[in-house]
């Protein structure tokens, strides 16, 4: 059938997402042999899926051993469990004790109450066929009360209920038959032909353990060898009730199968190649058919893969050394600790393809030990882990040098190596840098009309914010602490408070001067109002944060980041239970602060038209704009990055450390540089014409007239620290055919603004310049004749030509009327701390010193 362009693109998306990480199948770790062991092999593979299904699947399949080892050869299995010891000559596998059990005389013989007791010998001529039936008296000896539960009209032959060939626990049964009896007949072997053994004894053959317990459950007066845990399973489900026989040992002691006597069976010294024999031990309470069940494994290559051949020798290290309850509980005897030690050191010399699997990473050991983390601990509580693998310190604790958590968390550290950490710290240096230049340069500034123009005190509070604001890349830069991660929150906000809410109050001040409102109104916008709304707004930040920080506690989290390595990674974060908290007040604060900017650019917005005769409302707007545009970018981005690997996550981090330097030095050079700029070039046009003329003498005398303070030449409304000139003038463009018109003149010296409005009460502003950029000229009576004048009463020298500085031409012609109302305005222009020259012409010095006259 054809396939449309859409289910060829189905099987694209399917395709990739395959790729993605966490998406793959889980490790396979195959085992399969002796049924001996399988029931307890399946408990301890189910307990240890309860931890580590997600990463892992393994299997057992009941069989025998000699059908395991087969599949083992055949690489059809990972691992193979034996009864059977494999020919110590075989290079190419490995083998050591898995768990120790009891091979069990189980019977069937109806209404016996008491345990049927049987001697080595007993047992030994049953299964030989000199004893057939159960009213032999050396049965009837051990048993007192087995002739009793017996017909007397026949008396009941014993039916014997056998393994089928190549069964672990027949090779184990018979070597015991051996040991009982030397005389016992044939081979020891797996495969015993038992019709020739008991003379023609009536014998059933079953394959597995759990098939001889059912056979002896249906047939009475049957005798059978199985694993003692598959007798107690059989009773669970079965009808008829299987009997566990108790066995006089070497030493005479009658003694019953429990993981005690068969642990006691292996509790002496074992030797050089640990192959102790626990059969038939002379030891008072060792049960004497207790034998060791085996790993198995194929050396150098023990799965398709290392990650295959990581979980399976950490699921066989897990059974030796955290196994042990399961092994009672399922009624196996727990290995001595010297055969534990024995069979993890096997484990861990082993090698995948020659590539050494232990020791790699302290993780493979014990958290606590020599070779471990020192006061730590790994995400996979196992070892033969990857190189990759990392401890994970206490609080107090970090990993600098060293890797195993020793030593303490003392100051503030950048990770070792931390490309990411380094280049964070260097912007924050640079960006320290730059604010500290840009502040002592307006500090000692301060009185240049260029600078009192913006307000000082104000500018204060905004260099604070960018000052904070790369001191807030500090905690992102370093390795994360649980100090660290409640430190770091503080500082964005806190900064972008400061410095956006001076802002924003600076912009509605100068909406209160040019929005088309009442000058009246301006009263309410002074410095210490603009820094104390400021100031406000930096609680709150503070406030809200301080919450945040109270209920969400952030901490250090850890988390995985690659399962198949057991690599880690540290950030700051919150416990599950508290990441709605978290989430809430991250929301918050990011709506304030959103709202704030919004605010801003409201402002930036209205007050635009002020561009050209307000610099800095420009220059505050041209802040905003740019940074509204990398928030909307860029802290989504910040967010939305992967952080699957350490580079990511360094990218990640970086780029929130770059969002962070940018806004702070970007918003301190644009408010700042040009004005700045300003004060250095007058400076060093000041050093080069520092000679004095006659001319600028008599500037210089007249800088010592002050200006008057009278009803006249100040408004009636007042703003501290923006004191207005205000004075009533004639106005006309200096070109041919201008028309004289009258109009208030309005000088704000400290916000470096000269307006012209079209009456005193009104905000109708008919032309503005700054008074930085203009140079004023007297016009001498010559001149003054020439133009024409705006009122007949008219002195000569009561007129000024405004000249822009850029092309020295003039603009506008302004008429006093009388010098005694120029000279306020004058003395104002001469006092911005310019060097005469830079404001006025030769010839207007001469005429302010002849009008000073």
């Amino acid at each position: 059938m054809p396939t449309t362009p859409w289910q060829k693109l189905l099987v694209v998306i399917i395709c990739l997402l395959s790729l993605l990480p966490g998406t793959g199948a889980r490790v396979a770790v195959y085992g399969g042999g002796a049924s001996f062991p399988s029931s307890l092999y399946e408990q301890w593979i189910q307990s240890f899926l309860q931890e580590h299904g997600s990463d892992v699947d393994i299997s057992y399949t009941s069989s025998s051993s000699s059908v395991g080892l087969a599949q083992l050869q055949a690489e059809s299995l990972t691992f193979a469990g034996s009864d059977i010891p494999p020919i110590t000559n075989d290079t190419s596998i490995t083998y050591f004790p898995a768990v120790a059990g009891a091979i069990a005389l189980a019977y069937q013989i109806p209404h016996l109450r008491e345990p049927l007791n049987l001697s080595r010998q007993n047992i030994a001529d049953i299964f030989s066929g000199k004893l057939t039936t159960w009213s032999d008296p050396s049965l009837q000896l051990l048993n007192p009360t087995l002739a009793s539960v017996l017909p007397s009209a026949t008396t009941p032959k014993i039916t014997l209920v056998v393994r089928q060939p190549g069964s672990g626990t027949t090779a184990n049964f018979v070597k015991a038959l051996h040991l009982f009896d030397p005389s016992f007949p044939g081979p020891i072997s797996s495969s015993v032909d038992w019709n020739n053994i008991t003379n023609g004894g009536q014998v059933f053959v079953a394959n597995t353990n759990v098939a001889v317990g059912m056979l002896v459950a249906s047939i009475p007066y049957s005798l059978s060898y199985m694993d003692l845990n598959e007798i107690y399973k059989a009773n669970k489900t079965g009808a008829n009730s299987i009997g566990v026989a108790s066995i006089v040992n070497r030493n005479g002691t009658i003694v019953t199968a429990t993981w005690q006597s068969m642990q006691a069976a292996m509790s002496r010294d074992v030797n050089s190649s640990f192959t102790t024999d626990t059969i038939d031990t002379p030891y008072p309470q060792a049960y004497p058919i207790t034998v060791y069940t085996n790993y198995v494994l194929r050396n150098n290559a023990i799965g398709r893969d290392i990650l295959t051949a990581r979980w399976t020798l950490r699921f066989l290290y897990w059974t030796l050394t955290r196994g042990s309850d399961i092994a009672i509980q399922n009624n196996f005897a727990p290995l001595t600790a010297e055969m534990v030690k024995h069979g993890t050191t096997i484990l861990e010399s082993l090698t995948q393809n020659d590539q050494v699997m232990f020791g790699q990473t302290y993780c493979d050991y014990p958290s606590g030990s020599s070779a471990g983390c020192k006061h730590g601990y790994c995400f996979l509580d196992l070892p033969f882990q990857d190189s990759a693998a990392q401890c994970i310190c206490d609080p107090g604790f970090i990993n600098y040098q060293n890797g195993d958590c020793s030593e303490k968390a003392n100051g503030y550290r950048l990770a070792k190596n931390d490309a990411f950490g380094i280049i964070c710290i260097s912007l924050m240096a640079v960006g320290l840098l730059i604010v500290c230049i840009v502040w002592s340069s307006t500090f000692l500034a301060r009185h240049r009309p260029q600078i009192k123009a913006i307000a000082p005190s104000c500018c204060w509070v905004l260099l604070m914010g960018c000052l904070l604001g790369n001191i807030g890349i500090l905690p992102y830069a370093g390795m994360p602490t649980d100090a660290s991660c409640k430190i770091r929150l503080f500082f964005p906000p806190v900064a972008f408070g400061a410095a956006f809410g001076m802002m924003m109050m600076k912009l509605w001040r100068i909406y209160l001067i040019f929005g088309y409102e009442r000058k009246t109104r301006i009263s309410i916008a002074r410095n210490s109002v603009l820094i104390a709304s400021t100031l406000g707004i930096v609680v709150a930040e503070l406030v809200l944060t301080g919450l945040w920080v109270a209920f969400a506690s952030p901490s250090v989290v850890v988390s995985i980041e690659n399962v198949t390595t057991g690599a880690v990674y540290q950030e700051c974060g919150v416990v599950p239970e508290k990441q709605g908290l978290h989430t809430a007040f991250l929301i918050l604060l990011y709506c304030f602060n959103a709202l704030l900017l919004f605010v801003c650019l409201f402002f930036a917005y209205a007050t635009r038209k002020a561009y050209n005769r307000f610099g800095e409302s420009k220059n505050i707007g041209f802040s905003i704009y740019i940074v509204t545009i990398l928030v909307i970018f860029a802290v989504p981005a910040a967010y939305i990055l992967p952080m699957q690997t350490d580079t990511e996550r360094g990218t990640q981090r970086l780029l929130t450390c770059l969002i962070m330097f940018i806004i702070s030095t970007g918003i301190s050079l644009i408010l700042f540089l040009p004005r700045l700029r300003e004060v250095w070039k007058v400076q060093a046009n000041s050093d080069s014409q520092s000679s004095p003329t006659s001319g600028g003498a008599a500037v210089h005398r007249f800088l010592s007239v002050r200006r008057k303070s009278n009803p006249e030449q100040i408004s009636s409304f007042h703003v501290h620290a923006v004191h207005p000139t205000v004075c009533e003038v004639g106005l006309r463009q200096d070109r041919f055919g201008a028309q004289w018109q009258s109009a208030t003149l309005c000088a704000l010296c400290e916000l470096d603004l000269l307006l012209f409005l079209e009456n005193v009460k009104s905000s109708k502003v008919l032309v503005s310049f700054k008074l930085s950029e203009i140079l004023v000229e007297v016009l001498s009576a010559e001149s003054s004749a020439a133009s024409g004048s705006f009122s007949t009463s008219s002195n000569s020298a009561t007129r000024l030509s405004l000249k822009m500085k850029a092309d020295q031409t003039a603009s506008h012609i302004v008429e006093f009327p009388s010098r005694e109302k120029m000279r306020p305005f004058l003395s104002l222009v001469t006092r911005q701390d310019q060097p005469p020259r830079s404001r006025f012409s030769r010839a207007t010095a001469s005429m302010v010193e002849s009008s000073a006259t």
